[in-house]
């Protein structure tokens, strides 16, 4: 008989029941979990943009209802190359489908004014939109 085979141990029996941490690597188990919201470079990034945008908002003079808009949040959308933006107005009489087209169509300049004062290889894509929760529709 050839010595690899003589000298090989046989494995234990397998167990009758199944458990939930079967097939998974012990070392993954010891880890703390994730949780599922931003990291914290990402928590940081949105915190900036929304100093730069409340500036950047208050210095796009051209429509009066740009002047009553308040940035309320910044949430990466799904991730930070793209954020959501979530504007909510002072005035109770905007309209909001004239305040988002002014807002897309100035998105551009919006975005250049923000590469003035990050230090990121790429600008993150901006999708605004109305807080619902803040202000009458």
């Amino acid at each position: 008989m050839a010595h690899h085979v003589r000298g090989r141990r046989r494995a234990p029996p397998p167990c009758a029941a199944l458990h939930a941490d079967d097939g998974v690597d012990p070392r993954h188990l010891a880890r703390p979990c994730r949780s599922d919201g931003p990291d914290r470079s990402t928590q940081r990034l949105c915190g900036q943009v929304v100093r730069l945008l409340t500036l950047v908002l208050a210095g796009l003079t051209a429509d009066e209802n740009i002047d009553t808009l308040d940035v309320v949040a910044v949430e990466p959308a799904p991730d930070a190359s793209r954020l959501r933006v979530r504007i909510a107005s002072f005035d109770d009489d905007v309209d909001r489908g004239r305040v988002l087209a002014r807002l897309e169509a100035a998105r551009g300049r919006i975005r250049s004014e923000l590469a003035d004062h990050l230090v990121r290889r790429r600008i993150p894509d901006l999708a605004f939109a109305f807080d619902e929760r803040r202000g009458p529709q």
